[in-house]
């Protein structure tokens, strides 16, 4: 008990302590862009009109969008089968996910929460998790195919932007770790012999590995995973119509994503550059920022923007941009979505209310076994 004990405030500590971390470098980036030459308080001290206030709006509203749309599709993908889940359990199941998502490292924390939140609305864990996992897989697919497809579409343009060995090497990286991802989950989600045989190589180098405890259960786990994937596509697959109604509106949640620097594009008065340009753009900012596990990619975003949106944001704008990008897309969902994290509230046995690492080790556990976990 003691032990355990032990263990949970080590846990807990480092998690405080990355928390900590990504907060003042989070925090040091907002002043930097904000108070640094050619930032953004030289630019409204200087030309106080050259930002057009409708467009950033324009652009916050697209990112807005996203949430929107991500709001439907869990609607889509929950009510069928559970008719007592309405639309206003959709936004806060959703909302709840994006904010953990914002500040879990590699956005880990979304999709347990939000398993943990439906069972606390009565939603069996098994079903919950085999819907998170196939929109989780539609929107994987759905973001790599238009990944793929800016890189296709623009070919000469994608290769002239590559005009730096960080460029190139970023980019490279990030789109080979999502096409990965992606292969690993259609090879899970479809193929029960390949998935079977990953299984067993995976249990045998965990057994191999002396420092990984309890490899069984572990292995147990991987398991319960793989067969949510195989019911989650069976569910799916069940109604055409529906299917085709996930990715439509996945592919416009992340068309919205992708959009939001355009916008910021024409509240400078920039004109000229055609959307497509700035949207194929984006989704290469995004492929980079996916590298690195912080939450909310603090630090990489923020480079990878600078790299790939200089060539648009001229005259001493592109720190602007990249703040007022970051607050849209980062901050502001936080601050939108942090008060529906209150729906996710609990208590232990003795009555202590439950901390963010309990409650997201409670959704892992549910999310994980198909059960209850009440933090003890």
């Amino acid at each position: 008990m003691e032990t355990s004990s032990i263990k949970k405030k080590r846990r807990v500590s480092f998690s405080l302590l990355l928390n900590i971390f990504v907060i003042i470098m989070s925090v040091a980036l907002v002043i930097y862009f904000f108070i640094s030459p050619e930032g953004l308080m030289d630019l409204l001290k200087n030309s106080p009109s050259s930002i057009n206030w409708l467009w950033v709006l324009a652009a916050f509203l697209a990112y807005a969008m996203n949430i929107v749309m991500d709001v439907f599709v869990t609607y889509l993908f929950v009510h069928p089968e559970f008719k007592k889940f309405t639309m206003w359990d959709a936004v806060k199941t959703s909302c709840v996910g994006q904010f953990f998502s914002a500040i879990t490292p590699s956005s880990t924390g979304g999709q347990p929460m939000q398993v943990y939140l439906m069972s606390k609305m009565g939603i069996n864990a098994g079903f919950s998790t085999s819907c998170m996992t196939q929109k989780f897989i539609v929107y994987q697919l759905t973001s790599t195919a238009i990944s793929v497809f800016a890189i296709f579409l623009r070919f000469d343009y994608f290769v002239n932007t590559m005009d730096t060995p960080y460029k190139w090497g970023l980019v490279v990286l990030g789109f080979i770790s999502q096409i990965g991802i992606t292969l690993l989950l259609l090879v899970i989600s479809f193929s029960k012999g390949l998935s079977r045989k990953l299984l067993n190589l995976v249990s045998r180098i965990m057994h191999k590995l002396k420092f990984v405890k309890d490899p069984d259960a572990k292995a147990e786990a991987f398991e319960t995973q793989i067969k949510s994937f195989h019911e989650a596509n069976k569910m799916t697959f069940k109604d055409k119509k529906r299917l085709v109604g996930y990715y439509v509106l996945v592919f416009f949640q992340v068309i919205f994503i992708l959009s939001c620097p355009f916008f910021l594009y024409k509240s400078f008065g920039f004109s000229g550059v055609s959307p497509i340009d700035m949207i194929c753009s984006q989704a290469y900012v995004n492929l980079t920022s996916s590298l690195i596990p912080l939450p909310g990619s603090s630090g990489i975003a923020e480079v990878a923007y600078n790299l790939f949106m200089a060539p648009y944001f001229t005259g001493g704008t592109l720190k602007s941009a990249i703040l007022i990008w970051r607050f849209i897309t980062y901050y502001a969902v936080i601050v939108c979505t942090a008060p529906f994290s209150r729906f996710t509230a609990g208590k232990d046995k003795h009555g202590n209310k439950k901390s963010i690492d309990d409650r997201l080790i409670s959704g892992v556990h549910s999310e994980m076994f198909d059960e209850d976990y009440n933090g003890d």
